[in-house]
C-alpha cells in the first residue's frame, strides 16, 4: 500500500533529520524507504524568509514511521500541493523575465527614445502612471509598451536590447546611426 507523505532531508553523515538539526557539510539524502516525489522549490532560497529546511512530497510502501517524514497526507493533497507548486514556479519563472522599471528607462534612454517613448505614453496618463510604476518590473509583452514601440517605429534589434530579460542579459548588438 502506498502512502503519501512530506518529508525532510537527512544529514547524509549524521541521518538527523533536518527539521531536528540544521544539516552539516555531509551532505543530504532522503529518509530510507521514501520515494521523492517533489520540493517546494518556490520557497527556495531556504532560510528564515521560508522555512530552516526544504519541505518534500514523496510515497512510502506504507510504512511512516520512518525519521525525517513530517506528515501523511492523501493522494488528493499530494496532487493538490503539486499543482500549487507548478503554479507558484510559473509564477517565479514569468516575474523572472519582467524587466525593473529604471532598466528598461536606462535602456530606451541609451537609444535616444526616452523623451519620445514618455510623450507617447503621456497620451493615456493612467497607463504611463502603471507602466512606470510597476514594482514587479514590466512584462516585455504588456500591451502599452508593445503599442508605443509601433508608433514609433522602433526597429526589431532595438525592441530586443530594450526588453531583454535581466536574467540572459542584455543582446550583444551594434546599432547603426
Amino acid at each position: 500500500m502506498t502512502s503519501y507523505v512530506t518529508f525532510c532531508y537527512l544529514d547524509a553523515g549524521t541521518g538527523v533529520p533536518a527539521n531536528v538539526q540544521p544539516q552539516m557539510l555531509n551532505g543530504q539524502r532522503a529518509p530510507n524507504g521514501v520515494t521523492w516525489g517533489f520540493s517546494l522549490e518556490s520557497r527556495w532560497p531556504i532560510g528564515s524568509k521560508n522555512s530552516l529546511f526544504d519541505i518534500c512530497y514523496g510515497t512510502t510502501n506504507g510504512k511512516t514511521d520512518i525519521p525525517g517524514i513530517l506528515s501523511v497526507i492523501t493522494k488528493a493533497d499530494y496532487d493538490a500541493a503539486q499543482a500549487v507548486e507548478i503554479a507558484a514556479r510559473e509564477a517565479i519563472a514569468k516575474l523572472a523575465t519582467f524587466i525593473p522599471v529604471p532598466m528598461l528607462r536606462q535602456r530606451i534612454e541609451k537609444l535616444g527614445m526616452w523623451e519620445d517613448f514618455g510623450a507617447y505614453l503621456a497620451q493615456n496618463p493612467a497607463e504611463m502612471l502603471k507602466v512606470l510604476t510597476l514594482e514587479g518590473g514590466v512584462d516585455p509583452a504588456y500591451p502599452a509598451i508593445i503599442a508605443a514601440f509601433e508608433a514609433m517605429s522602433v526597429p526589431q534589434v532595438a525592441r530586443d536590447y530594450i526588453l531583454a530579460s535581466p536574467s540572459v542579459g542584455v543582446p550583444d548588438v551594434q546599432f547603426s546611426a
